[in-house]
């Protein structure tokens, strides 16, 4: 004989509140492996953003200035070779462009007027730190047109932390040569500008 067994009420209710709860876990759990792991595949994309945006951080500057040229040559010896012929241009430098040679004798923020011996005329350009990477060297440009970056009195207000390693005691080297701003732009110019591949200068049509 069979005997006949009853589920109550009560117990239906609680195996559907039951199967429910554990519905609803297996959801929630489901969830959290999807959303972890769109973290996961989110973290490289979000590191290689902050990458490039550090890598290109540095600023990019560009000034116009105007050099007093008195010739361009196809050789430096034949650059230097001039020079030694003019002593007046003593304090002139030779600046390769290209495969070009030129004799400045000053780097100026306005057009240059001045008569000169031997003659020169006022050569205007765009000197431009686009690829430079590091702050120091990016800022040159800058540097070249505050006078006060210009002038040796940093033991009296202090280095300032952004100049490149080499820039105050160049400045402190060259000082004796001359007063004329003109004349101190023109030998930072030169010497930066031949140490670092990413400064270029660009002549004005």
């Amino acid at each position: 004989m069979f005997s006949k067994q009853f589920i109550s009420t009560k117990q239906i209710f609680r195996a559907a509140a039951l199967g429910m709860l554990i519905g609803l876990a297996g959801v929630g759990a489901f969830a959290l492996f999807l959303i972890t792991a769109k973290d996961s595949a989110e973290v490289p994309e979000a590191t290689e953003k902050e990458e490039t945006i550090e890598a290109n951080a540095a600023p990019q500057q560009t000034a116009r200035f105007y050099a007093s040229q008195h010739g361009a040559f196809t050789t430096f010896d034949s650059a230097s070779a001039f020079l030694a012929q003019n002593p007046t241009l003593n304090k002139a430098v030779v600046v390769q462009v290209a495969d070009t040679f030129y004799v400045w004798s000053k780097v100026a923020l306005a057009k240059l007027t001045e008569e000169t011996v031997p003659a020169s005329f006022s050569k205007s350009f765009q000197f431009s730190s686009n690829g430079c990477t590091k702050n120091a060297i990016a800022d040159i440009p800058a540097y070249l047109q505050d006078e006060n970056k210009l002038k040796n009195n940093f033991q009296a207000n202090g280095k300032d932390a952004g100049l490149p390693e080499e820039w105050t005691s160049f400045i402190e080297s060259i000082a004796p040569l001359s007063n004329d701003m003109n004349v101190i732009r023109l030998h930072a110019l030169a010497q930066f500008y031949g140490e670092n591949d990413c400064l270029k200068i660009q002549f004005d049509s």
